[in-house]
């Protein structure tokens, strides 16, 4: 994290840590049980950072605008500021794939935590993560 943390100052660390145990370790736990019972299982992780004055990064949400494909809807620029809208387009297609198809064109999540990942650049790629989250769950629930 102190290499994410760049110049963000302090408060922008704590609330990754913030995020990391409530939010993202929850997903991380979620995710091994359901690839664990053979459920298909995809996960994201958006790294997009918000372009709006007085929000700081990638906050909690900024998510649903893609997602939902509304970025030209009023009052959605004091969220995500100027976006990206090839990136609408990637995360829109995906979560319409889900409910459409039941699947998404991407490895699902399983043993080596594979993710989508919406990156900080606008674009689209394959990875892995959480691997951190799930040893922050281990730790705080055994």
């Amino acid at each position: 994290m102190a290499d994410e943390a760049g110049d963000k100052g302090a408060a922008w660390a704590l609330g990754q840590g913030l995020t990391d145990a409530i939010f993202r370790q929850t997903v991380a736990h979620w995710a091994s049980l359901r690839a664990a019972s053979g459920a298909p299982t995809w996960v994201y992780d958006f790294r997009w950072e918000s372009q709006a004055p007085g929000v700081n990064g990638a906050a909690h949400c900024v998510d649903v605008p893609f997602g939902m494909d509304i970025l030209g809807l009023p009052g959605t620029d004091a969220a995500t500021g100027p976006a990206p809208q090839a990136l609408a387009d990637a995360v829109h297609g995906d979560w319409l794939a889900l409910v459409r198809d039941g699947a998404v064109g991407a490895p699902q999540s399983g043993d080596g935590r594979e993710v989508i990942v919406y990156g900080a650049n606008g674009g689209r790629s394959i990875g892995t993560g959480y691997a951190r989250e799930a040893r922050l769950w281990d730790a705080t629930r055994y």
